[in-house]
């Protein structure tokens, strides 16, 4: 509990966030934005067929916007293979956060009892 400078009341002290909390938070997100991504994706490649049969009536149009689509689409590639790795350290670090977090709390709790109680000084 805080103490308000200039009297009233205890202001509750801010809730802890816990680090496995904010990893799975930045997992949702970049989960999230790899869908877009690879959604997108298949719509290149979807555009991709249809102007690969547009060829047949504007062959010098079609090969520039293959060309442009083909770029998009190998971009995106190493941009998904990014995020999937970004995604595969983040789920490591969820796991071990979530492994480690529940001891080091009940470690901080055993610390602060020790610390309340009064320490005996032996037989005087």
């Amino acid at each position: 509990m805080r103490k308000a400078i200039f009297g009233g009341k205890d202001k509750p002290a801010e809730p802890e966030i816990l680090q496995s909390e904010k990893l799975r938070a930045e997992i949702g997100e970049i989960s999230k934005s790899l869908t877009e991504l690879n959604s997108w994706i298949e719509d290149l490649k979807i555009q991709r067929d249809a102007v690969l049969r547009s060829a047949l009536k504007t062959p010098v149009e079609a090969v520039q916007r293959l060309i442009m689509i083909d770029g998009w689409i190998n971009t995106g590639g190493i941009v998904r293979s990014y995020l999937a790795g970004v995604l595969d350290d983040l789920r490591t670090r969820f796991r071990n956060a979530a492994t480690w977090e529940p001891m080091a709390k009940a470690r901080s709790e055993r610390l602060a009892l020790e610390q309340k109680r009064p320490r005996s000084k032996g037989n005087v």
